[in-house]
């Protein structure tokens, strides 16, 4: 069985704008098995990456993005689908309309998938 390395990073301009603020990782093969990063992009307090076997017919990561703003939860969710032998790096930021950003960027050829999670902090 292969696996996914996946590591987080925050914007800088994310972490001022958001407080408390996590990201929940899981494969959806396994949805119990969920990695939390915290403020400083490290989980179990620890470890900058996790990795995740890779089942073949669902090899999905669900990533959700988690903080408060103006005393607000708010929440982001993104799936993307996980290859064999990557590393998945997620860079959090928020974006000028106020909606959080996940880009994602695989470190194989430095192919970028970009992706954007939309979280409104003023509803």
């Amino acid at each position: 069985m292969a696996n996914a390395k996946v590591s987080i990073a925050y914007d800088e301009v994310f972490a001022q704008v958001f407080n408390g603020y996590t990201v929940e990782v899981s494969t959806e093969a396994e949805p119990s098995r969920i990695i939390t990063f915290d403020s400083n992009g490290k989980c179990n307090s620890t470890y900058d990456a996790a990795f995740f076997n890779i089942d073949s017919k669902n090899p999905n990561l669900k990533c959700t993005v988690s903080g408060t703003y103006k005393g607000n939860v708010r929440t982001a969710t993104q799936t993307i689908q996980l290859e064999a032998a990557k590393w998945y790096k997620l860079n959090i930021k928020t974006s000028a309309s106020g909606r959080i950003d996940m880009g994602i960027s695989v470190d194989d050829t430095v192919e970028e998938k970009p992706q954007d999670v939309e979280v409104n902090p003023y509803l």
